[in-house]
């Protein structure tokens, strides 16, 4: 391409009045045409002027070259005086630039604007292909640990033996290993756990919010919560065709006291995991939360939210997370590892993210529904 490439931000009040900036076109259909997509862009609530920028574009002449989504969220971080301080952060979302120009630097040129735009950017769930140019940009990586439960052999047999007689045979092996194993864990969750408790929400009721403002403060760094956020998620999607079923979840005692909440979302993926299972039905614990930490455990709400999902049918549950001791105890439970879901953030050395203390996974209280992965 012979025109120089420039970058325009697009504003919350901008994009509310015309979903392509006055004066540029769009032949290349970069940006999205899923009403459900601006829609939720605009609804935001962590949107708080009609300044707050929700695009990066590169700009080629009057054509639109490249894009990323850009979404205003709160970091909520310890200071040394023992105080909390909110830092505003935008996440990252459909960042793209088309083959026809990928030989400028408008790939290069949409990261630097967004990551100048305000004091902290992040992202969860990076593209192996756009790894490299974040980690070249010293971007930090606080990796999410996956733990899967495999619910069903199928995906796995037909990937590796394949789907004729002699892949009959073994998943009737495997599968009478697999029921095994989950009436193992029913007798799990057996004992005081059996006397929660799980009930289906549609929207997050406005008691959570003093809670969630609570959890949000543990343990350095932490994305806040609110009842807003919450059921923002749940209101909204970015449309296309392959749309996730989510559910919000209350986990109840006796005397009906919210004690964790959970959201699930289960969908079936054409082709998923580096290793290509086929029309894989998969189960994903998005976010949870726990109110009363001497009366349920992390390990209890995996557990609950794993028996939603069998009863979707799902053929295996993934829980990604940066507790480690979470992880070991999954892994005794019969889940196995499987890669890591990235959490990356960028801030300037002197930022308020720049700390050396913020670049373990110790340090952070962050879920898959970060970001725009909620919407993955």
């Amino acid at each position: 391409m012979s025109e120089s490439v420039n970058i325009v931000v697009v504003k919350h009040g901008e994009l509310r009045e015309r979903a392509c900036p006055s004066g540029l076109i769009d032949p290349h259909a970069i940006l999205d045409p899923e009403p459900a997509h601006r829609a939720a862009l605009l609804s935001n609530p962590l949107c708080t002027s009609d300044d707050d920028p929700v695009q990066v574009l590169a700009v080629a002449g009057q054509t639109i070259a490249g894009r990323i989504d850009v979404i205003p969220g709160i970091i909520r971080l310890a200071q040394p005086d023992g105080t909390r301080a909110d830092i505003r952060v935008l996440w990252g979302s459909s960042w793209f630039v088309p083959p026809e120009f990928r030989n400028t630097m408008a790939a290069l040129m949409i990261i630097m604007k967004w990551q100048a735009l305000w004091p902290a950017a992040a992202v969860v769930g990076i593209s192996q292909m756009a790894l490299p140019i974040y980690e070249k940009l010293k971007w930090v990586n606080v990796p999410m640990s996956r733990s899967v439960l495999i619910c069903k052999s199928r995906p796995v047999v037909e990937r590796y033996i394949g789907a004729g007689a002699l892949g009959a045979v073994a998943r009737i092996g495997a599968d009478v290993g697999l029921f095994a194993h989950g009436v193992a864990l029913k007798m799990w969750r057996r004992g005081p756990r059996s006397r929660l408790k799980v009930v289906p929400l549609q929207l997050a009721p406005q008691a959570w919010d003093e809670p969630l403002a609570r959890i949000s403060d543990s343990p350095t760094a932490g994305v806040a919560r609110s009842t807003a956020w919450t059921n923002w998620l749940l209101s909204n999607t970015f449309g296309g065709n392959s749309i996730a079923r989510t559910g919000l979840f209350a986990v109840r005692d006796g005397d009906g006291r919210d004690l964790a909440c959970f959201i699930v979302k289960d969908r079936l993926y054409e082709t998923a995991t580096a290793r290509q299972f086929r029309n894989l039905h998969l189960g994903t614990l998005i976010d949870w939360a726990i109110f009363d930490e001497l009366r349920i455990s992390e390990l209890d709400v995996v557990a609950l939210a794993a028996g939603e999902l069998r009863r979707r049918g799902v053929d295996a549950i993934e829980v990604c997370s940066t507790n480690e001791a979470l992880g070991a105890s999954l892994r005794r439970v019969g889940f196995v590892g499987a890669g890591q879901l990235a959490f990356m953030f960028r801030s300037p050395p002197k930022g308020p993210l720049g700390r050396d203390d913020l670049k373990t996974a110790s340090a952070w209280r962050v879920r898959p529904s970060d970001g725009d992965n909620f919407f993955a």
